[in-house]
């Protein structure tokens, strides 16, 4: 978070030289199609960028006809940032995520840089949403990134 040049990097773990914000077109409703667009930017802007889309639960997100789930980006060049577009369908009301990860060819190698957007639909008109429980715990990991801590599975 913050200015270029502002963030602490992990002492640890490189992270991937890539960023991505999104912004969430409209209203989340259970079965209408939603855009998603992303902002996908690297210091290496000679370098392709490979998006994939990820969805855990298709029961509660799902993909229209059409969508691919794989896209290439070019390479930035004079270009800030590169722009995509997904699109989801909510398939029931509550709390879900679209999981998208960037891959980029640097010095050292392949790396990735993953997030999940939260995507939380209400029913028909999109006014108000049943709460369903929460499955794990909002944090932050190392980068700062945001991340979804679940309990071990005791059984």
């Amino acid at each position: 978070p913050g200015a270029p040049g502002g963030r602490a990097d992990s002492p640890g773990k490189p992270t991937a030289p890539i960023d991505i914000s999104y912004r969430i077109i409209g209203k989340p409703v259970v079965g209408q199609p939603l855009s998603i667009d992303l902002q996908v930017s690297s210091p290496l802007r000679d370098r392709g960028i490979d998006l994939h889309y990820r969805i855990n639960d298709t029961r509660t997100l799902s993909f229209p006809q059409g969508q691919p789930v794989r896209v290439t980006v070019g390479s930035l060049g004079d270009a800030p940032h590169a722009r995509q577009q997904v699109t989801v369908v909510p398939q029931r009301s509550g709390r879900t995520y679209l999981n998208v990860s960037a891959e980029i060819e640097t010095e050292g190698g392949t790396m990735i840089k993953s997030m999940a957007i939260p995507i939380h639909a209400g029913e028909g008109s999109g006014e108000g949403s049943e709460q369903q429980p929460a499955n794990g715990e909002p944090k932050q990991d190392a980068d700062g990134e945001p991340v979804i801590s679940l309990p071990a599975d005791e059984t």
